[in-house]
């Protein structure tokens, strides 16, 4: 029974880190449409 903790230790950390990586991705990805509205509004005020 002693190897069960170590793998029960890892799940969390493999979770921490993909939850690290998507909220990056949604930061990239509002960032990007954030971009859009404004070339959006750029070429409209034109």
């Amino acid at each position: 029974g002693e190897p069960r903790p170590l793998y029960r230790e890892l799940p969390p950390i493999r979770g921490g880190t993909k939850t690290e990586v998507e909220k990056l991705k949604k930061l990239l990805d509002d960032a990007t449409l954030r971009e859009r509205d404004v070339l959006k509004r750029l070429r409209e005020s034109e």
